[in-house]
């Protein structure tokens, strides 16, 4: 799914640009029939609410996730980074991808 992919590629994207961080890790696998991509680094993190609201990635992330059925979470990293989830029903993927996962 393309919008998986970018929600990642914007994340490490804001990783690289805003984090200072010297790791960061990308999977992506299955948990209770749900899809789940997770972006977790142990850089600054994110401060505030308030910034959450005006990062523009951090919207666009969360709309892309929302056009596929999926939910974005932000929330601090246990290493005190940032730890991005975007978790997606299984019912919501379509197409051949499904069935050869």
């Amino acid at each position: 799914m393309i919008h998986l992919f970018r929600i990642a590629q914007e994340a490490t994207h804001n990783v690289v640009k805003h984090a200072a961080a010297s790791h960061i890790e990308v999977s992506l696998g299955f948990v209770d029939k749900m899809l789940q991509l997770v972006i977790e680094d142990d850089g600054r993190g994110i401060s505030s609410s308030k910034g959450r609201e005006k990062g523009l990635g951090l919207r666009i992330m969360t709309y892309r996730a929302g056009l596929i059925g999926g939910e974005l979470k932000v929330e601090q990293a246990a290493k005190g980074g940032t730890r991005i989830v975007c978790l997606v029903p299984m019912e919501k993927l379509k197409g051949p991808a499904t069935a050869t996962v």
